[in-house]
């Protein structure tokens, strides 16, 4: 009769503890790599949308106004259509999934609305905030130069095209 070979308990015991503990070290690490994820992709969707409003304000000849809400997290594009709900103005929650970040300031001019006129020229320099824990991007819109784009760990900027 042969004998079969197995792992004892105490073996499978400090197998499970120093999986435990490489764990305990990467969850910091991982979490840390998804806010980054988080605010990056936030602020380029907040760069495109700003981008979008100064085009179809020039296609359309008219202006087109950016309405940022820092209460609900969210902003809104007068005049431009929502794809996902028939009948109201493009909205985008920025506290919901995937991006779950809080705009913490939004102020053009005095303003937390930035409007586009027929040429795709801003009204009012000026930059919306958003955060999450302690990572933080800054969206600027220049009138000077007619650009949108944000800075905080990375910079982007969008041209007019």
């Amino acid at each position: 009769m042969t004998r079969q070979r197995a792992f004892s308990l105490v073996e499978v015991t400090l197998v499970v503890v120093l999986m435990g503990m490489m764990a305990g070290l990467a969850a910091p690490r991982y979490s840390q790599f998804i806010a980054n994820q988080q605010i990056e992709a936030a602020a380029r969707r907040v760069t495109a949308d700003l981008t979008l409003a100064q085009r179809e304000a020039r296609q359309s000849s008219s202006s087109r106004t950016v309405t940022f809400d820092v209460t609900s997290s969210s902003y809104l594009l007068t005049g431009i259509k929502d794809m996902n709900r028939v009948g109201r103005d493009y909205q985008v929650f920025l506290n919901q999934e995937p991006y779950r970040v809080k705009i913490t300031s939004a102020s053009f001019g005095g303003s937390t609305q930035v409007v586009f006129n027929g040429y795709g020229a801003p009204n009012n320099s000026g930059s919306v905030v958003i955060s999450i824990g302690n990572l933080t991007q800054t969206i600027t819109v220049d009138t000077v130069i007619g650009r949108s784009g944000f800075h905080g760990t990375g910079t982007v900027i969008l041209s007019e095209d």
